[in-house]
């Protein structure tokens, strides 16, 4: 058995898991889950509680937050003492179910989901003595989903095939060793048919392998020391070897092992890696988004959990450690904001809550990830990062509040008369959209498509020509209101240009409209004398229109002056001639 240390990063500051929230549960919460309950495309939870023997259902909301939706007695007794939740569709009618073990009434409840997240009154079964664990699989080829259930008091596998209407037939149990903890079930052996692995503490501190023959019977396989006292175990494929290996939690040694297979349902003596104080709860994921699985340990006895990083050899790296509320005990990993990231949830005993950690990590996006011609849809926090090539034309489709759109140490081949559609931007904030370096071959336009009542409070671009030849960069923005409009650029090029185009929308009138642009940049006199040129000629056209108004209005007046003397005058001479015609009569 090898051991390894590792120095820790202890209660890093600076840590890409990000306490967000305390979901108040019921009395001293202990195994979890996390799983779309209603269909609605957001993580939910379902949490047991030992204290009051209960299982709630939290739904999310998509942004991290939940709310209460239900609670049921599990194992028909406060003394239940629930210990482990499966998730499975156990009557064949696509929506997800539940099933609790409940070691102190030495049975497992099944909770049926009539939809929407809402459960039946459970079912329950009785296995053997004192059950401790539970995997699910289809152990017999049928296309119905089964269930194992791990029997601590009786040293036994209990195995309940399912008839695919909610139920199971009666089950067969398999010997184990002394001391029977928790189980796993998943194909080992690379023969297609589900196996299970259980682990063992106390005087054994053991992992055995149980190998299924397909028709729901399993023969006892090799077993293999572990640390000391283990709780937990997953299997999963760590090294990417085409084999399941195995990870188990020893809380005794405070350590977690790491079984790699040989895929003959035999593994490698285990590598160990040392944790904090008693280590119970574990959660594998790709965490950073390096497509690589990650490991978290949740230390009970020194109310911490630890993120192991992960390599493709299979080993993992110094880890960050992360303190918690006081004794934590188990863990679920699954994406609650819907950023395509993991976030972490974990059930504190003593405060009677789960904490739930947002997974802040910058995710790299593969080569070629956004080809020509094709939509790169935005819904992380950031859209692209790393190394980047797109061709021309690339579309980003912004579906959520993204502050940055495009960072990292960019290659950008924009070849002649790309255009970079930035879509459907869709709230009042500091927009990045691209940083870094950019290798432009000609010229570019980029569209920015904003709703009309968002004010884009600046946009920033960064980026780096290295070429001498001439450049165009075209900004255009549509339909928006923009109160700080900057380009920021570092440039080895002798010739450059910016045309920044802005236009006022009719909703945007009140709005403090300023466009700065960087002083770096080169303007391009030809295109701004043609752009002066426009402005002369509408200028003369609205000088003339004025003209004319004007000199209609003084003719006009001119006219009204002149009728006003005639009348005056035909008056004037009507009375000359009354008075003449008086005059000849009195003679």
């Amino acid at each position: 058995m090898m051991i390894i240390f590792l120095s820790m990063c202890l209660l890093c500051v600076n840590s890409q898991l990000v306490f967000f929230d305390d979901i108040t549960t019921g009395n001293t919460p202990n195994p979890i889950a996390s799983f779309d309950f209603n269909n609605d495309g957001n993580i939910d939870i379902a949490v047991g509680s030992v204290g009051d023997g209960t299982l709630s259902i939290y739904l999310g909301f998509g942004n991290g937050s939940f709310v209460f939706s239900d609670t049921q007695m599990t194992g028909g007794a406060v003394s239940s003492s629930p210990g482990k939740i499966v998730i499975g569709d156990f009557n064949n009618d696509m929506n997800p179910d539940i099933i609790v073990v409940n070691q102190g009434t030495d049975n497992f409840s099944l909770f049926l989901n009539l939809g929407s997240g809402i459960f039946a009154l459970p079912i329950h079964f009785i296995p053997q003595t004192s059950p401790v664990g539970a995997c699910t699989g289809d152990f017999n080829n049928d296309n119905n989903l089964d269930v194992a259930i791990s029997n601590a008091g009786s040293n036994t596998v209990s195995i309940f095939l399912g008839n695919g209407l909610g139920s199971f037939i009666a089950p067969s149990n398999f010997p184990t060793n002394i001391n029977t903890g928790h189980i796993e079930c998943a194909d080992v052996t690379n023969d297609n048919i589900i196996d299970i692995v259980v682990i063992h503490a106390g005087l054994s501190d053991t992992m055995l392998v149980l190998i299924g023959n397909g028709f729901g019977s399993f023969l006892t396989g090799n077993s293999y020391s572990t640390g000391t006292g283990p709780f937990e175990l997953k299997i999963v494929d760590i090294n990417f070897d085409q084999n399941m290996d195995v990870i188990v939690t020893n809380a005794g040694s405070d350590t977690f092992s790491v079984f790699i297979g040989l895929g003959s349902g035999s593994f490698d003596p285990p590598v160990d890696y040392v944790t904090q104080t008693q280590p119970l709860g574990l959660s594998i994921a790709d965490m950073d988004g390096d497509q690589i699985l990650d490991v978290i340990v949740v230390n009970k006895g020194s109310n911490s959990f630890s993120l192991y990083l992960g390599s493709t050899s299979g080993t993992f790296l110094t880890p960050s450690i992360h303190s918690l509320g006081i004794l934590p005990q188990r863990v679920t990993i699954a994406d609650v904001n819907n950023n395509g990231k993991s976030d972490v949830m974990i059930t504190i005993t003593s405060g009677n809550v789960i904490s739930v950690y947002r997974n802040t990590f910058l995710f790299p996006i593969p080569q070629d990830s956004c080809p020509s011609n094709t939509d790169c849809i935005c819904t992380l926090t950031q859209c692209v990062t790393g190394s980047v090539f797109i061709t021309p034309t690339t579309n980003f489709i912004v579906t959520s509040n993204i502050d940055l759109l495009i960072q990292g140490n960019l290659t950008y081949t924009l070849t002649a008369n790309t255009i970079l559609n930035i879509n459907d931007l869709n709230k009042n904030s500091t927009y990045i959209l691209i940083e870094g370096t950019a290798l432009l071959e000609g010229d570019v336009t980029i569209n920015l498509q904003v709703i009309p009542t968002v004010a884009i409070t600046i946009v920033i671009m960064k980026y780096q020509f290295r070429s001498n030849q001439f450049r165009n960069i075209n900004i255009l923005t549509a339909e928006s209101c923009v109160t700080g409009l900057s380009v920021t650029s570092t440039y080895t090029s002798t010739s450059l240009s910016a045309i920044i185009q802005p236009p006022i929308s009719t909703t945007c009138q009140n709005q403090n409209q300023t466009i700065i642009p960087d002083q770096n940049i080169q303007q391009n006199p030809e295109r701004f004398s043609n752009a002066a040129i426009i402005g002369i000629a509408f200028s003369a056209i609205f000088i003339a229109c004025v003209m004319t108004i004007i000199l209609v209005i003084a003719m006009k007046a001119h006219r009204r002056k002149f009728t006003r003397q005639l009348k005056n005058e035909l008056q004037q001479k009507n009375i000359n001639n009354m008075h003449q015609d008086n005059t000849t009569r009195i003679h």
